[in-house]
């Protein structure tokens, strides 16, 4: 039977060995990649040992960029700026995987990746039909409340529902928890920074929604445009085919997300669905 897992016998670098590092490379073990996990900081890593798995703790990522060729996939933890004169930033690591042809992808694919390969099991212990929604949440302000309140409305239906992202667990501990479980929940509420969604290059959430957007995290994406850009992304990469949720009382940000949306969906920008104190369009 084909493998459709692209990480399968792959040799993956893993930057950064934090919560969602050690996921990453904890799910991508468990599914026959070889592994190479490092962190700039020197402390003690609590991860499962597996002979596919190397860490590595205090590097310099400089030390590293004679290697890179030697990778197929890099994976850079969120918090690491693609831009140069960001402090912790990974621009040279960039540069050289883009000439030498390396694939970077970040935890947020990895979610889609591992998401797809738990909807191909056939053996799963509870069907799909129009269940395992992931809704998507970001913005400047309020996502980790809005989350939890629509995480506990959600749950008050009586769904199974998945919390994860930047409110915790991570997502690659919440897809590996679900496929110890072997069930996949009704809902994933997803909470998601505008550092997760900078460099994705694959998300298709079911529904998703920038509460809010204002000048922040400029010192990482180094412009307020970067920055809107990357928050643009919760509905969806490379195709935008999420139902914007949008908040009908930030008249700027409707203009931007109308600009962005009708540019990428025509189509579905028809489905919008607007909430907020003003009355609903």
């Amino acid at each position: 039977m084909k493998n459709n897992n692209l990480f399968h016998n792959s040799k993956v670098l893993v930057l950064g060995a934090g919560i969602s590092g050690r996921a990453c490379a904890e799910w991508l073990v468990n599914n026959n990649s070889n592994v190479y996990l490092i962190d700039t900081r020197k402390f003690n890593i609590s991860i499962k040992k597996n002979k596919n798995l190397v860490i590595k703790t205090g590097v310099n990522f400089g030390e590293i960029e004679n290697d890179i060729e030697n990778f197929d996939y890099i994976i850079p933890s969120s918090s690491l700026s693609p831009y140069k004169k960001n402090k912790l930033n990974i621009s040279n690591i960039l540069k050289i995987a883009k000439e030498k042809d390396i694939k970077i992808r970040t935890e947020l694919d990895l979610f889609e990746i591992a998401l797809g390969l738990i909807r191909s099991k056939k053996n799963l212990l509870n069907k799909i039909s129009e269940k395992d929604k992931v809704l998507a949440v970001t913005g400047t302000n309020g996502k980790t409340s809005v989350v939890n309140m629509l995480s506990h409305i959600l749950i008050e239906c009586n769904l199974d529902v998945q919390l994860a992202g930047n409110v915790g667990p991570s997502l690659l501990e919440a897809i590996i928890y679900r496929e110890r479980k072997n069930i996949l929940p009704d809902v994933w509420v997803l909470e998601l920074s505008s550092f997760q969604l900078a460099l994705t290059k694959n998300f298709s959430p079911f529904a998703a929604c920038i509460l809010n957007i204002d000048e922040d995290h400029l010192d990482w994406h180094r412009s307020f445009k970067k920055y809107l850009f990357a928050k643009m992304k919760i509905f969806g990469v490379p195709k935008s085919n999420a139902i914007p949720v949008i908040c009908s009382d930030d008249n700027k940000l409707n203009i931007e997300i109308d600009k962005y949306l009708n540019k990428k969906s025509k189509n579905l920008y028809k489905n919008k669905i607007f909430f907020g104190v003003e009355k609903n369009k």
